[in-house]
């Protein structure tokens, strides 16, 4: 049995997620990166038997409408919060990979009744490294375009090249161009606005290193060759949790 798209009215806009196993099994609801869809976590999550596995398209990605407000770390936990109360779900697992890392921490922090257990791969903290500093510069001018231009700059063909060969690794040539090609669809169904704000929650957000230990049991995955979520960022992180 397969992913099944559904629908549904949250915050006033609608919400595209993909959905598998029954309502009676253990949740686990899978957040995709910045700035991609649900469609690299459905690769991700085909094997995981026993569980109900919800992987929802980010609001302003993919076939997800925006937020009404601006796309921070904070609106989106809220978006999130109220995305599985109407799914009836109480308590559930948080698996997050980068940007959907950063919010499956800032939802865990929120909602430690709810998130039973959290999973956060490659978690990018800080923007410090060459490709943030890059991708920094272009969305500074991204956001001195007219708005029919912004789209055509922000993934033209030589910044986007640079940056595919230094975000995407992989063991495999035929591996790579897949993700590759997984992110260029995704590009194009992109809200501009969302993605602009994404980034830029992304680059300023410094907060979450700080503030209170977490005490939601948690397991945190790092890449050596990872060049945004760094291994010395990611074991920063880790200080924070009591039980990861």
């Amino acid at each position: 049995m397969g992913f099944t798209k559904k629908t549904l009215i949250i915050k006033g806009g609608e919400t595209c997620y993909w959905e598998q196993g029954g309502d009676q099994a253990p949740a686990i609801v899978l957040l995709h990166g910045f700035s991609g869809t649900h469609e690299g976590m459905v690769d991700m999550a085909g094997n995981i038997k026993g569980h109900r596995l919800i992987i929802p398209d980010l609001p302003g990605c993919g076939a997800s409408q925006p937020l009404e407000g601006k796309h921070t770390l904070e609106n989106y936990s809220l978006w999130l919060d109220a995305f599985l109360q109407v799914l009836g779900i109480e308590e559930v697992v948080v698996v997050g990979y980068s940007f959907g890392a950063r919010l499956g921490l800032v939802f865990g922090a929120k909602r430690p009744d709810t998130v039973k257990k959290l999973v956060l791969i490659t978690p990018a903290v800080r923007a410090e490294t060459f490709i943030a500093k890059l991708s920094l510069l272009a969305f500074t001018i991204t956001e001195i375009l007219p708005l029919h231009l912004q789209k055509k700059w922000l993934f033209n063909r030589l910044f986007k090249g640079v940056s595919n060969k230094i975000i995407f690794k992989s063991s495999g040539k035929k591996r790579r161009q897949k993700l590759i090609a997984m992110d260029a669809k995704a590009v194009k169904h992109l809200d501009i606005r969302a993605n602009v704000e994404m980034f830029d929650e992304f680059y300023r957000s410094t907060s979450l290193v700080q503030g209170e230990k977490i005490n939601v049991k948690t397991l945190i995955i790092a890449g050596d060759k990872d060049e945004v979520a760094t291994v010395k960022q990611v074991t920063e992180l880790h200080a924070r949790f009591n039980n990861a």
